[in-house]
């Protein structure tokens, strides 16, 4: 069996074109560097996202802060534990059997802020280094690629 070399692309090469490699790699980099600045909260980047998203949006269902963050509920129900856990959150039963409520606690306040400064420390760094207009962009972008990708 004779192959041909040049049907055949370095899967590296295909890597680097990849859109789905490329968010993938970038969101571990982006992940580690924002779970190093928190740490000192005693939150990681995800937690802290949980958490900002419920002092924004109110309490909600499992179900409502899925589909917000598009993650599957299994997995923000696990993401969920620690911080109910720790009384950053408090769950409740839902308008039936099937639902639960989750909604930040005070001290779930008192942490987020806590931990907003220290997120807002490499934040600014990363729309300074990119510029704001660029930095807006890139978000544009973001939405646009996870929409087509949605289609």
């Amino acid at each position: 069996m004779q192959i041909n070399v040049q049907q055949h692309e370095p899967e590296t090469n295909r890597n680097r074109q990849c859109a789905c490699f490329n968010l993938r790699a970038t969101t571990r980099a982006v992940t580690q560097a924002f779970d190093a600045v928190l740490a000192p909260s005693g939150l990681t980047i995800s937690q802290y996202t949980l958490l900002s998203v419920l002092a924004m949006q109110g309490p909600a269902t499992i179900n409502e802060i899925a589909a917000w963050l598009r993650m599957d509920a299994t997995t923000l129900t696990r993401g969920l534990k620690p911080l109910i856990k720790e009384k950053l959150l408090v769950s409740t039963p839902g308008d039936d059997q099937r639902t639960r409520r989750v909604a930040i606690t005070k001290a779930g306040h008192r942490t987020l802020e806590q931990a907003r400064l220290l997120w807002q420390t490499l934040q600014a760094k990363i729309v300074e280094g990119m510029g704001q207009e660029r930095f807006e962009t890139f978000l544009k972008d973001l939405r646009l690629v996870a929409s087509l990708a949605h289609e």
